[in-house]
């Protein structure tokens, strides 16, 4: 008698029960991104569960490390995570950053992710660099900046022929062509 009074009015356990229980899987969802360890993992991106429990615990997001480093991976170019994380972690952008390697393997301009990080945290955008240096390679410089103002400026044949004739002219541009015979 004693025991079977004991659960009669407890109808309120079943409910409060389930709703612990689906509190608690809400829970290990996010603080466990299984989603983004899947994606990693199908994309071919080798990647443990407690490296990703890692980035919550630093409030790293996954998704802005997983993304660039799918997309490098997929491109040939081998990064680590504590690379991206570190870069993230000191206020750069992640996806710039990769992207900027990804155009340089593409464009045959050497760089590497410590190079594309430091261009990035230094507040310039290393895809416009990666850019640059592969037009200085060429030749095809079209943009200077003024050293002066630092405005950037195009640069056309025309451009190009009027400073040749005003350096021709010029005092000191005549005593060098004099000094060389």
């Amino acid at each position: 008698m004693w025991g079977s009074s004991m659960f009669e009015g407890s109808t309120w356990l079943l409910p409060i029960s389930a709703f612990f229980l689906v509190a608690v899987i809400g829970l290990l969802i996010m603080i466990i991104p299984i989603r983004w360890w899947l994606i990693a993992n199908a994309s071919g991106v080798q990647i443990e569960l407690l490296e990703l429990i890692g980035m919550r615990l630093r409030k790293v997001p996954p998704k802005e490390i997983i993304i660039p480093l799918i997309a490098a991976t997929k491109c040939g170019i081998r990064l680590r995570i504590n690379e991206l994380e570190a870069h993230h972690l000191a206020g750069g952008n992640v996806t710039q950053a990769v992207g900027a390697l990804i155009l340089a393997d593409k464009r045959g301009v050497e760089m590497n992710f410590a190079e594309a990080a430091a261009i990035d945290l230094a507040g310039s955008d290393p895809l416009e660099v990666v850019e640059k240096r592969k037009a200085l390679e060429t030749g095809e410089l079209d943009e200077i900046a003024c050293p002066s103002c630092g405005k950037p400026f195009k640069v056309d044949e025309f451009v190009l022929a009027g400073w040749v004739k005003y350096l021709r002219k010029h005092p000191a541009f005549q005593e060098l062509v004099n000094e060389q015979g």
